[in-house]
């Protein structure tokens, strides 16, 4: 057990080295990095229990700083083996891919084929946990963890293939999300980072997760962007923490409520806040 914490600290390091790297690159202060040293989050779940995200965010980040300077097919398949660790860091791709650019699919395809071609033996097994018991184990198979669905079941029931339909429509924001990224025209390496903050922060609300360890994902933006709506999640995440000794439990739908309800909070905020500064240009033009 020392041995992992210390393998996933030394993947932490990564970490904040790429941060602090990619802080300079868009000019500031690398001050900022205590965002990501401080936070309760990475903590408790990397230093204390000692999960395997801390390698997936560490090549998540090497992957993005490759891609954002000038290397995005390099960059694709560092991103691709952080989504063999976790998938949750898939829609990073969607931030380095531009459309029609039908090499780095293939790049990511190729990436995934020879990493599972030694375990081909073992026929569909190959997948393991990934399909027979992740999807249960989260909620997702019954539709029960899904925030959004539950919501809905909350108020007209529960209706056969509400899962499917949800899944699929979820899928659709995403796919659909990730195009207006990846056509983007804004191509500085703080607005692509913002987008991928975007896409993680909008996967995460659409599946939901249940522990706390998977919202790993969207730390490193913590220091990198420190919008609202990440430190909301950020923070709300720990919410799901069952390892504390509580004396009292808090339902599941509960949480979560607080938790992306405080997501959708900060998003106002963060559009108020902008509607407030484009007026405050618009008169000081005038």
């Amino acid at each position: 057990m020392t041995t992992m914490r210390l393998a996933l600290l030394g993947c932490e390091s990564v970490t904040v080295i790429l941060i602090v790297v990619l802080l300079r690159r868009l000019d500031r202060p690398v001050t900022r990095i205590v965002a990501y040293l401080w936070h309760p989050l990475p903590v408790w779940e990397i230093a204390n229990n000692g999960h395997i995200d801390a390698l997936m965010v560490a090549l998540m980040l090497l992957g993005m700083w490759i891609a954002l300077t000038g290397r995005a097919l390099r960059g694709a398949v560092v991103i691709t083996l952080s989504v063999l660790v976790k998938p949750y860091a898939a829609p990073v791709l969607a931030g380095i891919w531009r459309p029609w650019d039908v090499k780095m699919p293939l790049v990511v395809i190729a990436t995934v084929a020879l990493c599972y071609l030694p375990y081909l033996s073992v026929g569909s097994g190959v997948f393991g946990f990934l399909t027979k018991g992740y999807l249960t184990e989260q909620g997702i198979s019954g539709g029960n963890d899904l925030w959004l669905l539950s919501l809905w079941r909350l108020v007209f029931g529960y209706h056969e293939g509400d899962v499917a339909a949800y899944v699929a429509l979820a899928a659709l924001v995403l796919w659909f999300t990730g195009l207006s990224v990846a056509r983007s025209a804004h191509h500085s390496i703080a607005s692509r980072l913002a987008d991928i903050n975007m896409l993680l922060l909008l996967a995460l609300l659409l599946l939901s997760p249940n522990y706390p360890w998977h919202f790993l994902v969207i730390m490193p933006f913590v220091a990198l962007c420190g919008s609202a709506p990440t430190w909301a999640v950020s923070i709300g995440a720990l919410l799901l923490s069952e390892q504390l000794d509580w004396d009292f439990y808090i339902p599941r739908i509960v949480s979560k409520s607080i938790l992306f309800g405080g997501l959708f909070l900060a998003c106002a905020f963060t559009a108020w806040r902008a509607r407030m500064q484009r007026i405050a240009d618009s008169g000081a033009s005038q």
